[in-house]
């Protein structure tokens, strides 16, 4: 959630010293339950990369695989969940975006089943 306030300073400043009270509540209540979803989502993800890696992915690469995740947007993350379905029909932009989350994290993609395009 903190992350997500950080890329809305006008949603901040609007929320004022009384957040509760201000006309953009309702917008931050929506950013909190976006972030729930995204955490658990991302999670749910992690715990998926470790099954495929047949529990051959150290905690550190998962954790960070986990919080690299949550900055994802929920079209992102429905991006992601298309692909898992239809696997190499996605969009080689959310896969390269994964890749550069796995790659920075130290994953070992050949452990992995190939959702997206080699990229």
């Amino acid at each position: 959630m903190a992350y997500r306030l950080t890329t809305a300073p006008e949603l901040v400043s609007a929320l004022g010293s009384d957040p509760s009270h201000s006309p953009r509540w309702p917008e931050l209540e929506h950013m909190a339950a976006d972030c729930a979803s995204v955490v658990s989502f991302a999670h749910t993800y992690v715990s998926s990369l470790q099954a495929q890696a047949s529990g051959g992915l150290t905690e550190e690469a998962l954790s960070c695989v986990q919080r690299e995740m949550t900055r994802f947007s929920n079209d992102e993350f429905q991006q992601i969940i298309s692909a898992g379905l239809n696997p190499g029909t996605s969009d080689p932009g959310i896969g390269a975006k994964i890749f550069g989350v796995l790659d920075s994290c130290g994953v070992d993609r050949s452990k992995l089943a190939p959702i997206f395009p080699p990229g």
